[in-house]
């Protein structure tokens, strides 16, 4: 047996491994909080290490130790941008104690303490979701459970809960005792794999989920914090890409209370939609990819301190970051940003080909503390297309089988962190969403976080959330003759 050891910061771990073990696999073996987008594959370039001493630089799952070794793991940056659109509710007015509301995103998890008014010390705590170390999407994570990884997944997300609760009630002087209800709304990956429900059927046609239904449990079974046994709420889904996280947009939303026509759209690893008001409801998701999330970009990031997430070619300090923060990487409103700068200065043509000097080394955008450059590349321009290619057939189908044009629909909800901060000018200049609709469109933030605030307003699940699921309709976009020939037409610029 090899001794693996891991330096992070000043801190120091050590773990056995047999030969054959990836670096990957022996930190993902032992929770290790780690980058890891691809899953192992190779392909996000992501998992950087160092071997002690070395100034080199290299991906963990391609790094097969044959005897010990110690590596330095690069310096995280934890802190996300927390998108708070919307108030704190009132806990049920004369109800002794407190709520807690959480999203569970598959990049980023958010908690929020319900029942008092909002202040600077009680703003809703934002933790990275670690399983992320088995991959950025959900496809990743629902191969690592089926291969034996279930339990693995579903202690990441659980430890991860405790700690941001803890950290949140510590935060706020409130102490787990007080706590009377929480909330929880998520897709249904995140769901399942929280639950630890079997996910074989969940990642193949006809992507069967284990359970949609909404679902209640005590606080202890979930999370290990003394005194924290409340009742706890799970959000009911509508399908294997369309979960609880959208059932409870819509719900913040008042889709049922509408005689007028909304289009839902949240836009992340997939982009959830959805089309109606209270008498029709149909619902469809496009695997957009990670791009949006910073995920495959090569120097993509979440919404993290020094994150560039605005970008102009023709004003001074035309780079914006997150915090004011030296830049690290490019999160997913930046890597719009960037993408309509250089269409609209004709470094980018309308196929997204990426003008000769830039086309090797990719363009550079931002320079790190270090002196290294951040680039946009032309793989990264590819992977953008792709995704908003993908949206773009979503919606046009969607407004097809509602029966009209897009540009007829009354008001189009831009939900989720990256819709928030995203400039929409930009999105329609590059085509992810319609230009035509413009004046129509509303930025709200997290949606999901506001269904489970709400949640815990009304005092439990309702009638207008079974009357969602009641109603809603499901469009399979795979299965739609026209989805590929309009996803072609709009990934051009």
């Amino acid at each position: 047996m090899m001794i693996l050891r891991v330096i992070s910061g000043a801190q120091l771990s050590e773990y056995e491994f047999e030969e054959g073990e990836s670096v990957l696999s022996i930190l993902q073996r032992n929770n290790r909080k780690f980058d890891a987008p691809c899953g192992g594959n190779g392909t996000c370039k992501k998992c950087r290490v160092r071997e002690s001493g070395r100034k080199e630089w290299s991906l963990a799952c391609r790094m097969f130790p044959k005897e010990d070794l110690t590596i330095e793991l690069p310096k995280r940056q934890d802190e996300f941008s927390i998108v708070s659109d919307r108030k704190g509710t009132e806990y049920e007015s004369g109800r002794d104690g407190y709520g807690i509301a959480i999203d569970i995103g598959t990049t980023t998890i958010v908690i929020s303490l319900e029942g008092q008014p909002d202040s600077g010390i009680c703003q809703p705590e934002a933790i990275l979701n670690e399983q992320r170390i088995y991959g950025a999407d959900v496809i990743s994570r629902i191969k690592a459970s089926n291969e034996g990884k279930s339990a693995e997944l579903c202690q990441l997300i659980r430890s991860g809960l405790t700690d941001g609760i803890r950290s949140l009630l510590r935060r706020c002087l409130v102490p787990p005792q007080e706590i009377r209800q929480i909330a929880i709304a998520g897709n249904t990956t995140m769901i399942h794999l929280l639950l630890e429900y079997p996910c074989d059927k969940l990642g193949e046609y006809p992507f069967t989920p284990y359970s949609l239904s909404p679902e209640s449990c005590g606080a202890d079974a979930l999370f290990d914090l003394p005194g924290l046994t409340c009742e706890v709420l799970i959000f009911p889904g509508i399908s294997a890409f369309v979960g609880g996280d959208i059932v409870a947009g819509l719900y913040a939303e008042e889709i049922v209370q509408r005689e007028k026509t909304m289009l839902f759209l949240d836009l992340g690893t997939n982009g959830e939609m959805a089309i109606g008001n209270g008498k029709r409801l149909i619902v469809t998701s496009a695997a957009a990819g990670p791009a949006f999330e910073g995920g495959k970009i090569t120097w993509g990031t979440g919404s993290i301190a020094g994150a560039v997430s605005g970008f102009s070619l023709s004003e001074p300090g035309g780079v914006v970051t997150i915090g004011g923060e030296r830049p690290c990487g490019i999160c997913g409103s930046g890597v719009v940003e960037i993408m309509a700068e250089l269409i609209e200065h004709g470094i980018v043509d309308e196929t997204g080909l990426l003008a000769d000097e830039y086309f090797e080394d990719g363009f550079p955008v931002a320079e790190m503390e270090s002196g290294e450059a951040i680039v946009f590349t032309q793989k990264d321009i590819r992977e953008l297309q792709m995704a908003k290619g993908a949206i773009r057939a979503g919606l046009e189908i969607l407004a097809a089988k509602w029966g009209t044009n897009i540009r007829n629909i009354d008001e189009i909800i831009i939900a989720g962190g990256f819709g928030f901060h995203l400039n929409l000018k930009k999105a329609c200049r590059i085509g992810l969403l319609p230009p035509e609709c413009m004046g129509k469109m509303r930025a709200v933030g997290n949606t999901s976080l506001a269904g489970a605030r709400k949640v815990l307003s009304a005092g439990g699940i309702g009638d207008d959330i079974y009357r969602i699921l009641e109603i809603a309709e499901e469009v399979n976009l795979a299965k739609e003759e026209e989805f590929q020939e309009i996803y072609m037409n709009q990934m051009y610029f």
